[in-house]
């Protein structure tokens, strides 16, 4: 017994400390089994895919990144998982060479980026199959139109891509362009977050991104805690199926009432005769404040004229009131512009002195503006488009492909329920009627083609791909949709450039065709040979009329710009030969004019920046008679008419009694007599006249495919390096071209 007991000890107890540490390390390591038993189990059920991209990185210009180097599985709800693999430059794919020729970049959001199909089934990956060309895949998801051009700016900048290939999502690129992604998204985690469901902090914790980013269980987890929590009815980062039905409704109504030519030509010319008015009492007001100035002047056999005589015209009888006996005088075209440097400087003196009189040249000035405005509408106004609510952005991508040699393609991409009513059942939802969305769809492909870049409607191409061309559950299209698209992009690009139609407005440093107000308040300039040639020469800005009048036995008989005098308007009557041209610095003129006994060249010579201009020496009559032309015929009658033109004098060269004046006369008459003018307002005179001088109140009708165009307004077939001119020469004019041969010579 003494042995035994002596052999066998009793057993100490365990210390607390250490059972504790033993229990919870077993604790531990039963929770990282189970752990691993979860995640293991919501791997196999996941397939280890995602159901978002879980790679991005913050970027304080496009608001996201994609990691370079990053991969993962992908899978949206019952669809086939897919791997995704980030190349070393950041965008989905191989790795980009550092030197590639030819090369087409295409750009874009998620449905570019590819989500739901494997990186050899994108559209950029199958359209380089296609192909043959190297083609480098730069949509990211989150992306918008402002991120679109950054990355065009970015890969045009870094290498040798000859294509851009830019991917208009219609399901929320119309919402996004005027938001860039840094207010629509935040990185979290690696996963990018709406901006509205972000949370305001974040506890940091080691190891918390690879939890957040790369667990299975802990998704599932944040999932089920997460899935009942409120979410904001509207976000302001996106947009809804009615929200694009608005636009399109909107867009629509847009393009329905842009052209009611009758209602805006009528609203057009009640605010012209409301101006006019307007204008004849601010120019009263301002001669009111000048009369007595005029008056008070010490002039030998001055009656006090000029303020009247100033705004008057060629065959007016003015009437002077204020001598002791009333007299008239005949306003010839040297009286008048006399008057006017005269009247120019009774304003330029009592301007500082006078309030009133500076009110109401104040006035004068802002009805001139307006004036101008409604004149020149036939400048302004567009073809019969509503431009899209992109044509801006496209137009930006548009110079940065121009300014490195590169072609723009731009792809409409449109929603699945727009290509097939079908899917909406894969939402369980009631059908939209969603055809006023194709709008958007047809104004982008205008804008771009309108702006010369090549663009198409990839809905036609979906549809015949369909069934199956999207996503179970989702927007985005399948593999098969991706090789529809591709297989459309692929046979876009081999059709020729759209014509680019040129833009309204004049070019900087142009002006338009003045007016005849101008032309005859205008002071005569100095062209050597004028005078003894009987011809008036006057500039109006940098254009350059000369009126040669008939004299004795000697008439005018014809003038006969150089080939290359493309904007010269040439006018030739029973009564003058008139001849307008733009002065262009640098470039010299050479113009034949003819008359019945002689013909002599007008040329225009520049030495630096100030032109010389001279009549040549006579030569024997080349052109004894004027050809027949019904054109000028009936100008000269409607001028005859509606101006009341007639041929005056006085009986001394300073003002006096017993004024002369013949018959109407069309001296000053002057214009583009093209055939649109002709055929649209023949039988108007007044209308007829506005036409030939570049009034936006009666426009030319042009034929389909032409344009107006030009600083005199008239109708012009656009044209460029691809489209040669059928006649005449192709001139560049505001972005694109337009074909131009002498204007106003016989037809």
């Amino acid at each position: 017994m003494t042995e035994t007991a002596e052999a066998i000890e009793p057993t100490k107890p365990e210390k607390p400390k250490r059972r504790w540490l033993r229990r919870s390390l077993a604790v531990v390591g039963g929770l990282v089994v189970g752990s691993l038993i979860a995640e293991g189990a919501f791997w196999l059920r996941d397939d280890g895919a995602f159901p978002h991209v879980n790679f991005y990185r913050p970027d304080a210009e496009l608001g996201v990144r994609l990691r370079p180097g990053a991969t993962m599985r992908f899978r949206f709800r019952d669809n086939p998982t897919t791997d995704i693999a980030v190349n070393q430059q950041g965008y989905r794919g191989a790795d980009w060479p550092d030197s590639v020729e030819n090369a087409v970049l295409v750009v874009g959001d998620s449905q570019v980026f590819g989500l739901g199909v494997n990186d050899d089934e994108t559209m950029a990956a199958q359209l380089a199959e296609l192909t043959g060309r190297a083609v480098l895949n730069g949509g990211v998801p989150t992306y918008g139109p402002a991120e679109y051009q950054a990355v065009v700016r970015e890969q045009l900048e870094a290498r040798d891509v000859t294509t851009v290939v830019y991917v208009v999502n219609m399901s929320n690129d119309f919402f996004e362009d005027t938001r860039p992604n840094t207010e629509r998204h935040v990185v979290w985690d690696g996963w990018a977050v709406r901006a509205e469901l972000a949370p305001e902090t974040v506890t940091q914790f080691p190891g918390r991104e690879l939890l957040y980013r790369s667990s299975h269980a802990f998704y599932a987890l944040r999932r089920f805690l997460n899935d009942d929590a409120p979410r904001p009815d509207d976000l302001q980062s996106e947009g809804t199926w009615h929200d694009l039905v608005g636009l399109g409704t909107e867009a629509g109504t847009d393009r329905e009432a842009e052209v009611d030519p009758a209602h805006r030509a009528e609203e057009v010319r009640l605010e012209r005769l409301r101006l006019e008015q307007s204008a004849s009492d601010a120019d009263e007001s301002v001669d009111e404040r000048l009369r007595p100035v005029e008056q008070a002047e010490e002039v030998d056999d001055r009656f006090y004229l000029d303020v009247d005589l100033a705004r008057g015209h060629p065959g007016d009888i003015v009437g002077e009131t204020a001598a002791e006996e009333s007299r008239e005088i005949a306003a010839t075209a040297s009286l008048i512009r006399r008057a006017v440097r005269h009247r120019a400087q009774l304003i330029e003196a009592r301007r500082d002195e006078d309030p009133l009189l500076a009110r109401a040249l104040e006035t004068q000035n802002e009805i001139a503006a307006e004036r101008e405005r409604l004149r020149t509408l036939a400048f302004t106004r567009e073809e019969a488009r509503v431009p899209s609510s992109l044509e801006s952005r496209i137009e930006s991508v548009k110079a940065l492909c121009d300014a490195h040699g590169a072609e723009l393609l731009v792809v409409a991409l449109p929603l699945d329920v727009v290509v097939s009513e079908d899917e909406w059942a894969k939402y369980g939802a009631e059908p939209v009627d969603m055809e006023p969305t194709r709008v958007l769809l047809t104004d982008l492909v205008d804008s771009a083609h309108h702006l010369g870049a090549r663009a198409f409607d990839a809905t036609d191409a979906l549809r015949a791909a369909e069934p199956d061309a999207f996503l179970d559950g989702d927007l985005h299209m399948t593999a098969k949709g991706q090789r529809a698209l591709a297989e459309a992009v692929a046979a876009a690009l081999e059709e020729p450039l759209p014509l680019r139609r040129p833009g309204p407005g004049l070019p900087e440093g142009r002006s338009h065709l003045p007016t005849n107000a101008e032309w005859v308040a205008t002071p005569e300039i100095t062209v050597r040979g004028s005078s003894a040639a009987r011809c008036e020469t006057v500039q109006v800005r940098e254009w350059l009329r000369v009126t040669c009048l008939r004299h004795g036995r000697s008439r005018p008989t014809a003038i006969v710009p150089a080939a290359d005098d493309v904007e010269a308007l040439v006018l030739v009557t029973e009564d003058a030969a008139d001849y307008i041209v733009p002065l262009a610095a640098g470039t010299d003129i050479d113009t034949e004019f003819h008359w019945s006994d002689r013909s002599q060249t007008l040329t225009v010579r520049w030495e630096g920046d100030e032109p010389t201009m001279a009549f040549g020496e006579h030569r024997p009559a080349e052109v004894a008679e004027r050809a027949a032309n019904e054109r000028a015929d009936r100008f000269c009658q409607c001028h005859m008419e509606v101006v009341r033109e007639r041929e005056c004098r006085n009986h001394t060269e300073q003002y006096a009694e017993w004024a002369e004046c013949g018959d109407a006369t069309c001296q000053h008459a002057f214009g583009a007599l093209t055939e649109e003018c002709f055929a649209a307002h023949g039988d108007d005179c007044v209308a007829l006249l506005h036409c030939a001088q570049g009034d936006g109140l009666a426009p030319p009708e042009c034929p389909e495919g032409e344009v107006i165009a030009g600083a005199v307004g008239q109708c012009f077939a656009p044209c460029d390096a691809a489209h040669p001119c059928d006649s005449g020469a192709c001139v560049p004019w505001q972005g694109g071209g337009i074909c131009r041969s002498v204007t106003g010579a016989a037809p």
